[in-house]
């Protein structure tokens, strides 16, 4: 009898709020309707570039959200979501990923978003949080993968973030970081998954991250250490936690040194390349300027972590930029 009763309040309160979704929905605009009718059979909100502002977010899409505990996936990229917003979204309770790329929410609106303690994986790339916002967020303890790309985040910023002992994957693409934030960072002993492409980095800070032996996969390409990579290199192949780097080298500017200890990475460390036409790709410039025979490209063609069914690739690209590369190891 007591199960029954049970089962019937369970029931009753399912009921219960699906009219009040079905309400809530009817009552929203235009604009909204269709998306949460949507996110009632996908488990997903999906409301990407549409001009959204906080208004919308804390009248009708947190709320909604409140009522709908299983949707627990939220993509609002894309919009005109300031701090307001961002505070309305920080005391949601249900949804464990969101997507905040591409708004306003500023230090004010990252800090807010800092306290919330549901949510484990947050993306809030170009959204000008800066130092401050970048220091509330390493306060928070309960996401583990943030994206913080394109936030004009500096030493400062990085500094704080290598406090942090939950998250274990950060992108922080596209900031300022430079060389002491990533020396910061290589200290921290949590991180697993690192993105640090594009912050002005040189061949210091590269090798103190390359220290580091938590991280697993690490991207820096895009940084200042092309021309001097021989330490960098060497450093790498000394590292037995790393499994994957991505990384961009202008063969034309390294130093016969660095293309050495490039050449010197045991072939058991290199398990294959993520995308090896794209390695090639990038040497399509070095051949168009010192021919197809130049000895650097032959030392290159030899190496046996490059395949060579693939070298007809070099022929047939004439981009003269450096494109990144992805190397995999085996421990």
């Amino acid at each position: 009898m007591f199960s029954e009763d049970k089962q019937d309040k369970e029931n009753f309160a399912i009921e219960l709020l699906a009219v009040q979704q079905a309400s809530f929905i009817e009552n929203s605009p235009e604009n909204l309707r269709a998306a949460f009718q949507k996110a009632l059979r996908t488990k997903k909100l999906s409301l990407q570039s549409l001009r959204i502002t906080d208004q919308e977010v804390t009248q009708f899409i947190v709320p909604f959200l409140n009522i709908t505990p299983d949707i627990l996936q939220v993509d609002l990229s894309n919009n005109q979501i300031g701090p307001a917003g961002a505070t309305a979204i920080a005391g949601n309770t249900t949804a464990i990923h969101w997507d905040l790329a591409g708004n306003r929410i500023g230090p004010a609106g990252a800090t807010a978003i800092a306290g919330n303690t549901t949510a484990i994986h947050w993306n809030l790339s170009f959204n000008q949080i800066g130092d401050p916002g970048a220091i509330a967020i390493a306060g928070n303890t309960t996401a583990i993968h943030w994206n913080l790309s394109d936030n004009q985040i500096g030493p400062a910023g990085a500094t704080a973030i290598a406090g942090n002992i939950t998250a274990t994957h950060w992108d922080l693409s596209f900031n300022q970081i430079g060389d002491p934030g990533a020396t910061a960072i290589a200290g921290n002993t949590t991180i697993t998954d690192l993105n640090i492409s594009a912050n002005k980095i040189s061949v210091s800070g590269a090798i103190a991250i390359a220290g580091n032996t938590r991280i697993a996969g690490l991207d820096i390409a895009h940084n200042h250490i092309d021309y001097n990579a021989c330490a960098l290199i060497t450093a790498i192949t000394k590292n037995r936690t790393l499994s994957t780097l991505t990384i961009d080298v202008d063969l034309v500017q390294l130093t016969q040194q660095s293309l050495a200890a490039l050449q010197a990475i045991p072939e058991r460390r290199a398990l294959e390349y993520n995308n090896r036409a794209q390695a090639f790709a990038f040497l399509s410039g070095t051949q168009k300027r010192l021919g197809a025979g130049a000895p650097i490209l032959t030392a290159f063609s030899q190496h046996p972590l490059f395949d060579p069914n693939l070298m007809h690739v070099i022929l047939g690209f004439q981009d003269v930029v450096p494109k990144p590369f992805t190397l995999k190891f085996l421990n």
